[in-house]
């Protein structure tokens, strides 16, 4: 009987064995497959943070946000910090660097002040920004273009009739204030 124990004993611990094997066997599978600690991400050049104004065209640099990373900032980071659904736009140019931009449809603060004259159905037409830009249409003059004189005529034309100021709009459609008797239509 000796022997006859020795084999239930030998039996018994080979399925002690084996059910240790198939419980923590894929634990220790597992342990082995897991990556070791973070790697944490290449650094990039600084993200560029920008707003784009439609209406001129021109783009004004912001600075980064303190207390992030940013040259290690992963997408999760960049679009909490610059949420797609408040009009951020992120972007990764081919050298690496990202590029974080808001489109604003308005004229930017420098050339919010700027007017300009423009040729609209054949009359003498104020808008606001310089001159090119797509600015707002402010009032439309009583002055036919033809009226004018040459020069005039050339430079609301060409695109160089602008004003920095309302002030400076003033003195110019006084001096055009013969062409025509009223200025607003």
């Amino acid at each position: 009987m000796e022997s006859g124990s020795r084999r239930f004993l030998l039996v018994l611990f080979l399925l002690a064995v084996g059910g240790m094997i198939a419980v923590l066997g894929p634990k220790i599978v597992t342990l082995e497959k897991s990556p070791g600690p973070a790697v944490p991400r290449p650094a990039r050049p600084l993200p560029v943070v920008e707003k784009v104004y439609v209406a001129c065209g021109h783009r004004e640099e912001l600075p980064l946000p303190a207390g992030v990373d940013w040259k290690r900032a992963g997408k999760e980071e960049l679009e909490a910090a610059f949420p797609p659904g408040e009009g951020w736009i992120i972007r990764e140019e081919g050298s690496g660097r990202v590029v974080i931009s808001q489109e604003i449809l308005e004229l930017c603060p420098a050339d919010a002040g700027k007017l300009h004259l423009a040729e609209l159905d054949g009359r003498v037409a104020v808008y606001r920004g310089p001159a090119g830009s797509s600015g707002p249409l402010e009032r439309v003059l009583d002055v036919e273009i033809s009226q004018l004189p040459a020069y005039w005529q050339e430079r609301i034309r060409r695109g160089q009739a602008e004003f920095g100021s309302e002030e400076e709009l003033g003195q110019a459609l006084d001096s055009l204030d013969e062409y025509s008797s009223a200025y607003g239509s």
